[in-house]
């Protein structure tokens, strides 16, 4: 009985069905690599920042872009801002000018050099893992495909077979109490126990 040609819509479904496995794999796989590769690494960065920097450096890089934000917008975000100074006294800047106040500038440019360094840090880290982890995953992709499943028995490389067979055959004799057994072998693949007769 020659196969039922397939319609259209039934094509159409299956290659959706494929396309959208296919998609759902990918970015499960690209969440599960941000969620335990990219995130934990983040958090060395994250803290060598933090002891590398102080709170007026931290906070002069906040207000800094604060003011890049509020001169972006224009009015009616505020164009007059006011800074602590760390003798507890104010300092006010227009937004149009942090760039110049040097109570501000300089030290969100120190706070910028450092954070600059961790991303860097963190993007270096990030691909050289990466670089691991895809070997690892091209790896055991080719292992899978060379051992496909094809009508429920699975494809093996001949050394991969004959490896399998020789500790099935090892197992069965030791469990039947023989000590010397020898199966005979075609084209150098031996019989599985029980089998040659």
């Amino acid at each position: 009985m020659s196969r039922p040609e397939h319609s259209v819509f039934e094509s159409w479904l299956r290659g959706g069905q494929t396309v959208g496995h296919t998609f759902e794999m990918t970015l499960e796989v690209l969440i599960k690599l941000v969620r335990f590769v990219f995130l934990p690494l983040a958090i060395p960065c994250v803290w060598l920042v933090g002891k590398l920097t102080d709170a007026r450096s931290q906070n002069a890089s906040v207000q800094a872009l604060l003011a890049h934000l509020f001169a972006w917008f224009g009015p009616p975000a505020p164009q007059v801002m006011v800074a602590k100074l760390p003798g507890g006294g104010e300092h006010r800047f227009a937004v149009q000018s942090v760039d110049q106040d040097p109570l501000i500038a300089a030290p969100a440019h120190g706070f910028a050099t450092i954070l600059g360094g961790a991303v860097l840090m963190w993007l270096g880290l990030s691909v050289i893992l990466s670089l691991f982890i895809n070997h690892y995953f091209f790896a055991q992709g080719r292992e899978k495909v060379r051992e496909r499943q094809i009508r429920g028995q699975q494809a093996a490389e001949l050394g991969s077979l004959v490896g399998q067979i020789e500790a099935f055959n090892i197992k069965e004799a030791h469990s039947r109490g023989l000590t010397a057994y020898a199966a005979p072998k075609i084209a150098g693949v031996p019989y599985p126990f029980g089998s040659e007769r």
